[in-house]
């Protein structure tokens, strides 16, 4: 099979990665203050939040670990906030606590998947300027006063690959399941010249183990003919309407 009747690494890439700054949304929690124990020191909390928050993998998390880290973070706040070390860290962690429980609601009513949860319910949290001042002057105050921040790199925020799906191939079901997020690629796969019936068959028969076949720097004949043969068959897609 010539190269050209391959679909385009780049264009199927490009049906997911745009929707997975809700990853970037859910970490938002993590790096900014809360804690555990009662008696311990703002900056013994921020430090661990900030260990916990770098060890944490959003995408390969099942619902249990996406509930446990947010419930988790929710109470570290709270110990956070009494033992702030002035009245604007204490009002600044108030205002993120607040944010936090909103996001639990939101991920409570998904099912804690996050993936399945409301992007555009999230963002209203993350995206408001009290949100984000409150995050930034918590941030400041502890990278100059507790030392964090020191050896994070924030180079990759945002930067998902699609092999880290394959730990968790439910996430992957989740975003093409979710209408927030289905929506946006079936309207981009109408503007390549697909129908609407064709985007959505062809999203209701995409896989995770596709996606990694076409995101591999070789795609074998076999696997592109097999995947050609069923969207042929389902959905009346040919080869070359991929470019």
């Amino acid at each position: 099979m010539a190269n050209s009747n391959k679909p385009s690494k780049t264009w199927i890439r490009s049906l997911v990665i745009p929707f997975l700054a809700l990853v970037v949304v859910a970490s938002a929690c993590g790096d900014d203050g809360g804690s555990a124990a009662g008696g311990r020191s703002f900056c013994e909390i921020a430090l661990d939040l900030e260990a916990e928050a770098d060890a944490f993998d959003f995408i390969s998390a099942d619902e249990l670990a996406i509930e446990t880290v947010f419930r988790s973070n929710a109470n570290a706040l709270a110990a956070g906030i009494a033992s702030a070390p002035n009245d604007q860290v204490k009002a600044d962690l108030q205002e993120i606590a607040q944010g936090t429980s909103e996001m639990i609601a939101i991920l409570e009513a998904a099912e804690w998947s996050i993936f399945s949860a409301d992007p555009a319910k999230m963002d209203a949290i993350t995206d408001s300027a009290t949100f984000n001042d409150a995050s930034d002057r918590v941030t400041e105050y502890s990278d100059t006063n507790c030392g964090t921040g020191a050896e994070s790199d924030d180079s990759d925020d945002g930067d998902v690959d699609l092999g880290d799906f394959s730990e968790n191939p439910d996430a992957v079901n989740d975003i093409l399941n979710n209408p927030a997020f289905r929506a946006p690629m079936v309207e981009g796969m109408v503007q390549n010249g697909f129908t609407e019936t064709q985007a959505n068959c062809f999203l209701d028969n995409l896989s995770i183990d596709t996606l990694l076949t076409f995101d591999a720097s070789t795609v074998s004949e076999d696997s592109a003919r097999e995947l050609y043969g069923n969207l042929i068959a389902n959905c009346g897609i040919s080869p070359d309407q991929f470019g």
